[in-house]
């Protein structure tokens, strides 16, 4: 492919289940800015790492979404590789083929293993690296997904922050170079857009007006932790002895409990499920218990109460407001905080404008316009 020469590229970097969500609002944004078309400026590209390859945690995504199919797709790694050596792989993968097709820039989301390899692969090349969900903290080192951040917010160019606290925490790590934002979470975006156009899973979940709890599990501190794992199981079990409780069931937690010989019994589990999927079961759930990032928050924005099955949380916002609290692996913990919050429903979702107003990927492409100017000016 031959890009115009009056256009700005933009490589983003998805190939995790988070990553496609997070990258449909700058692109709706991109596709509905009056000043852009396909000719001038401003070009778009998705560049698919296969960090997640199985159809339900990754081609259901693009067609949901009605995101356009990437225009490169990396080779799928052993799966027998380490993490860091999967790192390694896309890494080399993503440089070779920017060598070929080189962009003005490249954008990477969140935290994970694609993250990072994004980030390398533009440091490595020089070219300028935005990062949308920049400046997170929980505190812990220990999470491959905290190493993720800091490492990529080192190497970024343009920080763009989804919170108070995390800008807050980039303008004291800042480097020489880097333009650092508050802009807003893209997911209050999302969830803004794609809530009203929810629909309940399949089988073996029912749509009722009977109240119901949801959760999800997949954190390594919690699956590759078999006492971990088997407190929240009894904690679960405990809990849906009294409600229905629904797991939807990541691939990596169905690994864990077949290899430590775990099972549930009370609890419903739901194959991995869609994004619309989510958006109901989060929206119509008297209470969510999960150790995800992007869930905890996308709770506290349907004003759904969530028990976080962590020790921590890169969103101190939500915690401060009583939205979210935490619960760590905690069998007892878990289910003394979820009888409470069931029984007398003290959560609290003030002061949610913390994540913007819902418009975070305008003011992002806005930004990105103007360093692009900039450089065009400069070069």
């Amino acid at each position: 492919m031959r890009f115009p020469t009056n256009s700005k590229i933009l490589y983003s970097i998805v190939g995790a289940r988070p990553q496609f969500i997070k990258s449909k609002p700058l692109h709706r944004a991109i596709l509905s800015d009056p000043y852009l078309d396909s000719n001038t400026t401003l070009q778009e590209f998705l560049i698919h790492t296969n960090q997640h390859s199985r159809a339900d945690m990754s081609d259901a995504f693009f067609k949901e979404l009605d995101l356009p199919p990437p225009l490169h797709t990396l080779p799928q790694a052993s799966p027998n590789l380490t993490p860091l050596k999967h790192i390694a792989f896309m890494f080399a993968k993503l440089k070779e083929f920017c060598q070929i097709q080189r962009p003005d820039y490249i954008v990477v989301y969140g935290d994970t293993n694609s993250t990072l390899a994004g980030a390398l692969c533009a440091h490595s090349l020089k070219i300028p690296l935005i990062h949308i969900e920049a400046g997170l903290r929980s505190g812990d080192l220990s999470m491959p997904e905290e190493r993720n951040r800091i490492l990529t917010d080192q190497l970024s160019t343009l920080l763009f922050c989804p919170t108070p606290s995390a800008y807050a925490c980039l303008k004291q790590e800042q480097r020489p170079g880097q333009k650092i934002y508050h802009s807003g979470d893209v997911m209050l975006d999302n969830v803004g857009y794609f809530a009203p156009k929810a629909y309940p899973p399949k089988a073996p979940f029912e749509p009722t007006k009977k109240p119901f709890i949801f959760a999800t599990l997949h954190r390594a501190g919690n699956i590759d932790n078999k006492d971990n794992l088997q407190s929240i199981l009894n904690a679960l079990e405990c809990l849906a002895q009294n409600m229905p409780l629904f797991l939807a069931l990541h691939p990596r937690t169905q690994r864990a409990l077949t290899q430590y010989g775990l099972s549930f019994k009370n609890v419903s589990l739901l194959p991995p499920l869609s994004y619309l999927e989510t958006l109901y079961m989060l929206t119509h759930a008297r209470l969510v218990l999960t150790d995800s990032g992007g869930l905890q928050k996308e709770a506290c924005f349907l004003e759904t109460p969530v028990l976080v099955m962590r020790e921590n949380s890169e969103y101190p916002e939500l915690l401060e407001m009583g939205g979210a609290i935490l619960v760590g692996a905690h069998a007892d913990l878990i289910t003394s905080k979820a009888q409470e919050l069931l029984t007398k429903g003290q959560a609290s979702f003030a002061n949610m404008n913390h994540f913007g107003k819902g418009a975070s990927a305008l003011h992002i492409l806005q930004a990105i316009k103007e360093h692009a100017c900039y450089l065009g000016s400069s070069g």
